[in-house]
């Protein structure tokens, strides 16, 4: 999939119409917009104009695939992770912290006698489940979910089993 340079020259609604006709007329069907200094100069590079993710920019994305839909000509939003300094990720939680990321993490204990998890002191558990285990270790049998407590969950059992304790954290 070719990367659309939106960088070097003003944008233009009809001539970014006309650069997705030329893409669709050469089989390109796919494609990602990138801006090159969304932050502002970089390495010599000039602004971007509109300045990236402003609101005349978000005029011209929107409008640009609006055409697209009408082309056939699917757009492919890049979101700057690791390039150009912009830290998209950085301004959007810093702005609303209500977005920042979690990550689906789980801890596991195979073993007999008492298994006991316990999730990390500022995570959130969601579920926990318990698995028999066969004589090679490999689970056998229907997978059981268990109550946690406080962030805790535990299992008895003479019996070889797999304990997992799943939960979300920052």
């Amino acid at each position: 999939m070719p990367i659309w340079f939106w960088s070097g020259d003003r944008l233009d609604e009809r001539r970014l119409r006309w650069q997705l006709e030329r893409l669709a007329e050469g089989g390109v069907f796919n494609v990602i917009p990138m801006n090159l200094a969304p932050a502002g100069p970089l390495f010599g590079s000039d602004s971007d104009e509109p300045l990236f993710l402003s609101e005349r920019w978000w005029q011209i994305f929107s409008a640009v695939c609006d055409d697209a839909a009408a082309l056939g000509v699917r757009i492919w939003f890049y979101d700057q992770i690791g390039f150009s300094g912009a830290n998209l990720q950085g301004q959007l939680i810093s702005s609303h912290p209500e977005f920042v990321g979690w990550s689906l993490e789980r801890s596991v204990i195979d073993g007999q006698g008492r298994l006991l998890l316990s999730a990390p002191p500022d995570a959130h558990p969601l579920a926990a489940a318990v698995v028999a285990l066969d004589a090679q270790g490999q689970p056998s049998g229907p997978c059981i979910g268990i109550p946690i407590s406080s962030g805790r969950v535990e299992w008895e059992s003479p019996a070889p089993h797999r304990l997992v304790l799943f939960y979300a954290e920052t």
